[in-house]
């Protein structure tokens, strides 16, 4: 079988990640595997170029030695309908794009261009033979969108096995976030959490790892900070190496998270995976298969009493410990790759 994926495997973005990750997973299991890429123009509009034009041009130069052709993302499928004789296979991550559209831009006429190449590629994709979603979560809302539900395979994230939970000294209660700092991601929620938090814990510090594309809502963010007279105990950190991540999860007594929706919702698996309790929002719309061992809170105010409960009560911490380490370590990558394998294996029979 031989089996050519779609996607960049030499960057540090999450689709790069998940490249990289089925590569050297067929690899170990024996299948012949190989990244199809070209590089990409640096310049404004080169991306577009290049998704849309230069890399379906080399797609179809090396299309015909590949018994499988699998895109590692929606955009990848604008070749799709020119491929015939190739099993076709698309990973959907998530269609937050339709669900939050403020999250990519905020000018109506961007959106609508965003949106529309969306739509696109959406139906391109419908030429696939089979597709991969992240989630049981994302697998419902494709089908919504007029995908047979026998085309589709649940296959989850893995979590990468370089997170793991490491000793880490240090004097300070510590609630945190890891991850994008978007408005999807509603890090105003856990601000004001642990605003909340302070009424049992004054010395208690709150970390926000991570960056946002959007440079207004990231000073909405630090603004309510100094609105709420916390400034000086939140922490931003925007770099933040890879071999630091497992250190950083580490630190945190409590995760909180107050996301409005996930495709899938690795960062929540990485904190269990670490040792870390993790608080989510009630009303999030986030995979139940990542959400199992999660304690939910119905607000701002109750997820800060909650977080407090999980920090005084040793032997309630411990359970919530227990069963989320034992949980996250489910989610690996050779599982991932035995059930992809078995989606190819599926198209190579007809």
């Amino acid at each position: 079988m031989e089996v050519g994926l779609i996607g960049s495997a030499i960057g540090f973005g999450s689709l790069d990640w998940y490249t990289k990750g089925l590569y050297d997973g067929l690899r170990k299991e024996g299948i012949n595997v190989e990244v199809i890429w070209s590089p990409q123009p640096t310049f404004v509009g080169g991306q577009t170029l290049h998704h849309s034009f230069l890399l379906p041009s080399h797609i179809l130069k090396v299309a015909k030695k590949f018994d499988i052709i699998h895109a590692t993302q929606l955009g990848f499928t604008v070749i799709f309908p020119f491929l015939r004789g190739i099993g076709r296979v698309v990973t959907i991550h998530d269609l937050i794009p339709l669900l939050y559209p403020e999250e990519f831009s905020h000018s109506i006429p961007s959106r609508c261009i965003n949106l529309s190449a969306f739509f696109f590629w959406l139906s391109t994709s419908k030429c696939a033979e089979k597709i991969i979603a992240d989630s049981s979560q994302t697998k419902s809302d494709i089908v919504r969108f007029g995908y047979p539900k026998e085309k589709i395979e649940v296959v989850n994230l893995w979590i990468r096995p370089t997170i793991r939970r490491v000793k880490v000294k240090k004097n300070k209660t510590v609630l945190g976030y890891l991850g994008a700092v978007t408005y999807r991601k509603d890090v105003k929620y856990i601000i004001k959490a642990f605003h909340e938090f302070q009424k049992y814990d004054k010395n208690a510090a709150l970390w926000i790892c991570g960056s946002g594309s959007d440079p207004r809502y990231v000073e909405e963010v630090k603004g309510l900070t100094i609105e709420l007279g916390i400034a000086k105990k939140v922490i931003f950190m925007e770099s933040l190496p890879e071999e630091e991540i497992s250190k950083i999860y580490s630190s945190f007594d409590v995760f909180v998270s107050g996301t409005r929706s996930e495709g899938f919702g690795l960062i929540i698996l990485e904190a269990q995976k670490c040792g870390v309790p993790v608080i989510v929002r009630e009303e999030a719309r986030i995979p139940e298969e990542v959400k199992r061992y999660c304690i939910q809170a119905k607000s701002p105010k109750d997820m800060a009493e909650k977080a407090f409960n999980i920090i005084k009560n040793e032997k309630f911490r411990q359970k919530q410990v227990k069963l989320g380490m034992g949980y996250a370590a489910k989610f690996n990558l050779q599982k991932a790759i035995k059930k992809t394998i078995n989606v190819y294996e599926e198209l190579v029979k007809y």
